[in-house]
């Protein structure tokens, strides 16, 4: 199994030192960057899972380097890289809201427990790899424009017609027809008093619903 890969980007050389043993013992392939700039030419060159950043950098902070890469052409036609902050400042936390929606996952205040940040990594992953299961496997979708309102009128028109002669033949003939021809009616009866109820609901209908009707 493809292991997953973590870039940490820290100034601080121990702090790297311990991730690399942290993350590797738990699994993971492991890069680091002492500087955002050095994390995005690293970005631009490796597939990475997630981003281990901490706040205080000696170029620009770990919001500043959330921005950029927001800005980075490599990266701006696909999912944004899920990322872990690191910071000893808890008052940046009004700050961060608009954020998570480029990527930010969690924010981890100073000190933490190694294996504290190993359990966030490990969550935040997981999620990520069940909400990509879930677009890959969702049903293709095609959005349609609503009917033109003569169009809607129309149908609705056939629809009535098709419900009350269908009603009429069940009424006058039941007694002559055969069992199979009476429940072939009866299907279009119901089929057509369905859809009538469909196309008059105030509000729009799930297609899959949709699509079970007609095919009933």
């Amino acid at each position: 199994m493809k292991k997953n890969v973590i870039l940490q980007i820290d100034d601080n050389l121990d702090m790297l030192l311990i991730g690399e043993r942290t993350f590797n013992a738990a699994g993971f392939e492991y890069i680091a960057a002492r500087s955002c700039e050095e994390g995005l030419e690293k970005l631009k060159s490796t597939s990475v899972d997630l981003i281990v950043l901490d706040y205080i950098l000696p170029d620009i902070n770990g919001v500043q380097f959330i921005h950029a890469l927001t800005h980075v052409p490599e990266f701006q036609q696909t999912q944004p890289i899920p990322i872990v902050l690191l910071t000893a400042h808890p008052e940046i936390m009004e700050d961060l809201q608009d954020y998570y929606h480029y990527g930010l996952r969690a924010v981890l205040h100073k000190p933490y427990g190694h294996r504290e940040l190993v359990d966030v990594v490990e969550n935040i992953l997981t999620q990520e790899q069940i909400l990509r299961n879930r677009k890959t496997h969702a049903p293709l979708q095609q959005n349609r424009p609503p009917l033109p309102m003569h169009q809607r009128e129309e149908f609705r028109a056939a629809l009535a017609t098709i419900t009350q002669l269908s009603s009429d033949l069940k009424s006058s003939l039941a007694a002559t027809l055969e069992e199979q021809q009476y429940m072939d009616i009866d299907a279009i009866h119901t089929t057509s008093k369905r859809l009538l109820k469909l196309l008059d609901a105030p509000v729009a209908v799930n297609k899959g619903i949709a699509s079970e009707t007609l095919q009933t």
